[in-house]
């Protein structure tokens, strides 16, 4: 799950970010202890040391859209921040035939 969550993620997923996933630590989005939160693909995401405590700080609360991968993070002032979820890879311009050419 850890492998695949830093691939899909490839970096922090706080919005202001940029720190590469694999300096990250992997967190609930949805609090396993007080929420009742999985442990699964859909639940973890990777933060930096610095957004992973942010985000345990009183007042701040982060939620993931289950369909799209985005993580909306509110503060304790309710200003909303929404990170972009990115494809793995570029979509291709030519697909590739159906037969091969040989």
């Amino acid at each position: 799950m850890a492998r695949l969550a830093y691939a899909r993620d490839r970096g922090c997923r706080s919005p202001v970010c940029h720190r590469p996933a694999q300096v990250c630590e992997l967190d609930h989005v949805e609090e396993w202890e007080a929420d009742g939160g999985e442990t699964s693909y859909d639940n973890l995401a990777p933060f930096c040391a610095r957004d992973h405590h942010i985000k345990d700080l009183p007042g701040w609360s982060y939620t993931m859209d289950k369909d799209t991968g985005k993580i909306t993070i509110t503060t304790p002032t309710d200003d909303q921040y929404t990170s972009k979820s990115e494809p793995l890879h570029e979509p291709r311009d030519n697909p590739l035939p159906d037969e091969p050419p040989f």
